[in-house]
């Protein structure tokens, strides 16, 4: 088993799938922003369930900080796990937002820009040293990327750029046997999004899912943890919706 390290990982998808990892047999190394408290919460689960696991704060729009941490790393690996790589790197954290496009200021442009694309972008720079060879690097990007609604100008063309990136990492990183693939989740419960105070966008979706629910952070947190396993070796720069039959 390996080593993954999880980007926003302290609630939502990225718990869910740090979780996951952990039942499947993998340490976890738990990335938070802001709440330690939460992060500390991951990584006690994650012990319970008998696997190592500790927590780094990381924060994406600060790209300074992207050399410090990345030391920190590689000084926690050799500490807890006496080896000087990992295996997994899961570039999970985000945050939510709707703007029309009319409204969209630059500093939420930038906001957005920071933590979906360039931060993940450079960040995966400056780790790839530091990941296995024949290892594997999840991306998340979004089925606004293939579904357009209002608001979503800035976060879709981001998770698109993303959807563009993962397929040039797996192309580059080929030799290296490191396989790069995108999840794209529909329509998720989670803290990012309350789709409870809005019933009818939520009854909205309903209609237009297929399976006729809300998606939630275990549904992709399975897929995700699926997509670095020996099962899906040969799959490789694909986008893959996590979505219940979203808009087919």
């Amino acid at each position: 088993m390996g080593i993954a390290l999880v980007t926003g990982s302290s609630r939502g998808i990225g718990r869910s799938t740090a979780l996951k990892l952990a039942t499947k047999g993998h340490d976890v190394i738990v990335t938070y922003k802001s709440n330690e408290k939460s992060a500390a919460s991951v990584v006690e689960e994650i012990k319970h369930l008998g696997r190592k696991s500790v927590a780094m704060q990381l924060d994406l729009t600060d790209l300074t900080s992207f050399e410090h941490f990345c030391q920190s790393l590689s000084t926690l690996l050799i500490q807890n796990w006496n080896v000087n790589t990992f295996d997994y790197l899961i570039n999970n954290a985000g945050v939510g937002g709707f703007a029309k496009f009319g409204e969209v200021t630059e500093e939420y442009f930038e906001m957005m820009y920071l933590t979906h694309f360039k931060g993940p972008y450079f960040l995966t720079q400056i780790l790839l040293p530091l990941i296995t060879d024949g290892g594997a690097i999840v991306n998340l990007s979004s089925a606004t990327t293939r579904v357009i609604s209002e608001g979503t100008s800035t976060y879709a063309s981001l998770k698109g750029a993303v959807d563009i990136w993962t397929r040039c990492l797996a192309k580059e990183l080929g030799p290296r046997r490191i396989r790069a693939n995108s999840v794209s989740p529909g329509p998720i419960a989670t803290e990012l999004v309350d789709l409870d105070e809005n019933p009818e966008f939520k009854q909205l979706l309903l209609d237009q899912t297929a399976l006729n629910r809300i998606g939630e952070s275990s549904d992709v947190g399975s897929v995700i943890a699926s997509l670095v396993s020996s099962d899906t070796q040969w799959v490789n720069a694909q986008r893959i919706e996590v979505a219940g039959g979203f808009v087919i």
